[in-house]
């Protein structure tokens, strides 16, 4: 392995409106881009035949119709990203047949990199019902004190409950916008109730 590139700036696309005699623009959304990540190493071998054994496999672990996740350390921080395989590895010419090098580019849709463990947090005993925040921290009821879960990232953060009954009609609020997610039934005693928050997988189910 020789460097990684892609891993940090990573491009945005600003969305502006223009009225007619507005001095400038007004911004509307910014949108994330793609992050695009370029693997550059070395294939090192004793002989031809050992480099092309190391090509071979290099070729099958990284096929375009690979996906993984890459795990990023940099000092005491980790982080993780989904990934698909963009380009499989192109590799130089073969100077000498002890080494060659290679390039992988890696396609990552999803451009945020996120912890390698979701935060977790159990609430018991709750009362009056509870609500939550996109943006953290975050508050759930009370149990004679306040639960505070802070949010250590960049962004705003989807949310995933799973509430066991007895629960009837139960709601969730987001306090920060005012919507709302209303479970119009009753939650017996011994089911469970899943809630997800995620863009583009946003779900309510039972059991």
């Amino acid at each position: 392995f020789q460097n990684i590139s892609g891993v940090d700036g990573l491009a945005a696309e600003v969305i502006r409106v223009q009225t007619i005699g507005q001095d400038g623009s007004t911004i509307t959304n910014v949108r994330l881009m793609n992050r695009e990540i370029t693997l550059r190493g070395t294939i090192r071998g004793r002989s031809k035949e050992e480099i092309a054994t190391y090509r071979a496999r290099l070729l099958k672990v990284f096929s375009p119709k690979s996906k993984g996740k890459i795990t990023y350390e940099y000092g005491n921080i980790k982080r993780q990203i989904e990934c698909q395989v963009e380009v499989g590895p192109r590799f130089s010419k073969l100077q000498t047949f002890k080494y060659q090098d290679f390039l992988i580019d890696i396609l990552c849709s999803n451009p945020f990199w996120s912890s390698l463990e979701p935060v977790e947090m159990i609430m018991k005993s709750f009362e009056d019902g509870f609500g939550f925040p996109m943006s953290f921290p975050i508050e759930f009821g009370t149990v004679g004190t306040h639960i505070i879960l802070n949010n250590d990232g960049d962004i705003e953060t989807p949310v995933f409950l799973e509430l066991t009954g007895k629960l009837v009609t139960p709601i969730i609020k987001n306090i920060t916008t005012g919507k709302e997610i209303k479970i119009n039934r009753t939650v017996e005693t011994g089911d469970i109730l899943e809630i997800g928050t995620e863009f583009g997988n946003k779900y309510v189910r039972i059991n």
